[in-house]
């Protein structure tokens, strides 16, 4: 892995498949929301924002006839 950038909270590492490693000070790694965080803020990747999902309206239901059997 090569260092792309350290600082005193963290280093970020750039690994051969051309994804990013986040290491704390601790040496533990980092992971998840505060990766995205760290990589966004040194401009290394951008984060975009899903769209909202657009329910369409369900038909409203008609209720049904039942027919009863008789015996």
């Amino acid at each position: 892995m090569e260092l792309v950038k350290k600082t005193k909270e963290y280093c970020i590492y750039k690994k051969r498949s051309g994804r990013y490693a986040v290491q704390g000070a601790k040496k533990t790694w980092i992971n998840g929301e505060d990766k995205t965080k760290i990589l966004a803020g040194a401009k290394l990747i951008k984060v975009t924002v899903a769209k909202p999902k657009v329910e369409e309206e369900a038909p409203e239901a008609t209720p049904t006839e039942t027919t009863e059997k008789a015996e």
